[in-house]
């Protein structure tokens, strides 16, 4: 479950992601070719120019321990968002305190994006730059509320940013085949071909909110060995070997799609039996191999899955 030093360099913050608003920011645009992307980092003119006045203002009025506090737990943060090698526009300078944590504190291997403790250096932001719209609200009686208006919408035109989006399937726009399994009464465990532990898998997760079956592909950040196994072990399919795997899985059923495996399958494998078609989707009932039932709750040998 550990990290490779080389992703999290790769996955963490530049030094100028700070200043980089996103891309679909409405109010601003990217001046600088080629910046880093902002990686969710970046706080906004009015919340830096605050959170600078909150620091002096704290100062000023005797509370330099909060001061100090806040100061002290953002900076460290944004310097660990920065990962274990601190780059600048996307050219990795000096090792960064991150790669000593890496070291000595275990957990922190486990960990691939040090950009998220940029959300504790923007939590330690928010706090100084309330302490500084406080004060400046302060001798603004009279018109406190129109200021508080103006600034309130001057902050969300700097956050305003509008995310691309796409279509998604509606009832009517859900595949044949997922319409099928969510007219099946009966709760089924599937498998579903292609089977990849990435994007692919994601759809199949989505369409399985559809047809409520169990289902054996996920995609996440981290795959398994076991998950590895069963993408290695089928990418040969419909091979006997791969057929034994799918059958030691224990899954009920098979879901192949094959206009995006695109590998046409001739005739029926063997251990499976058709019970649905749908133009390039295929449904098979998944037969068990006596050998693997005898098998079952016996633990099996380290070369059983030697791919």
């Amino acid at each position: 479950f550990e990290r490779t030093l080389e992703e999290n360099v790769r996955l963490a913050s530049d030094v100028l992601t700070i200043l980089t608003p996103p891309e679909n920011s409405m109010m601003y645009t990217r001046v600088l070719a080629g910046m880093p992307p902002g990686e969710g980092q970046f706080p906004g003119l009015i919340v830096l120019l605050l959170a600078g006045y909150g620091v002096w203002t704290l100062w000023q009025n005797g509370k330099k321990e909060t001061a100090i506090l806040f100061t002290v737990c953002g900076l460290s943060c944004w310097v660990l968002s920065l990962g274990p090698r601190i780059k600048f526009n996307a050219e990795p300078l000096v090792p960064g305190p991150y790669a000593l944590l890496m070291l000595l504190v275990p957990v922190f291997k486990v960990l691939r994006m040090s950009t998220r403790f940029g959300a504790f250096f923007i939590f330690s932001l928010s706090v100084l730059a309330a302490f500084g719209a406080k004060e400046w609200l302060r001798p603004r009686k009279e018109k406190r509320v129109q200021h508080f208006v103006l600034m309130l919408l001057i902050l969300c035109m700097e956050y305003m940013a509008l995310p691309p989006l796409g279509p998604a399937p509606d009832a009517d726009g859900i595949p044949p085949v997922y319409q099928w399994m969510a007219s099946q009464k009966e709760q089924k465990a599937v498998i579903e071909l292609p089977y990849t532990h990435g994007y692919t898998d994601a759809f199949t997760m989505f369409f399985s909110m559809h047809h409520s079956m169990k289902i054996l592909n996920g995609y996440a950040s981290f795959s398994p060995p076991e998950g590895m196994i069963g993408v290695m072990g089928l990418v040969d399919f419909p091979s006997r070997e791969s057929i034994r795997l799918l059958q030691a899985t224990g899954a009920d059923w098979l879901v192949v799609r094959q206009a995006i495996l695109q590998r046409p399958l001739e005739g029926v494998p063997a251990g499976l039996k058709p019970l649905a078609h749908f133009e390039d989707d295929f449904v098979y009932e998944i037969h068990g191999d006596p050998e693997l039932h005898q098998m079952k709750g016996t633990p099996l040998p380290k070369d059983a899955y030697a791919f």
